[in-house]
């Protein structure tokens, strides 16, 4: 039986940010996020999965993160979003911060 891996985006900063998830119901477009709301999905495991999110926290604080990866070690994944994106690594038990990315070229307005 494969697990059931849960992703749980929370936002603790104190202003909306901006967001969409790969293979969610909010990978059309962006979705705002609101300060002390959180938007969760779910996925079968299978094989070596992958999933990639896009915050938009602030114009300097912006890219893509791997909300989901095999060395996430995680059935159940929180992240929290403030200035930044930390994942909560149960495994180690505690926060880890993760550096937002984005490929060569890419703009936003």
């Amino acid at each position: 039986v494969m697990p059931e891996v849960e992703v749980t985006l929370a936002n603790d900063g104190s202003s909306g940010v901006l967001f969409m998830c790969q293979r969610t119901s909010k990978s059309d477009s962006l979705y705002t996020l609101l300060p002390n709301s959180t938007y969760r999905f779910s996925f079968t495991h299978l094989a070596f999965p992958m999933r990639w999110c896009f915050l938009y926290i602030n114009p300097e604080a912006y890219g893509f993160f791997w909300a989901y990866t095999v060395r996430s070690r995680c059935t159940k994944c929180f992240w929290s979003i403030t200035k930044h994106a930390s994942l909560y690594r149960g495994d180690k038990g505690r926060w880890e911060r993760q550096k937002l990315f984005t490929p060569p070229r890419f703009y936003i307005d």
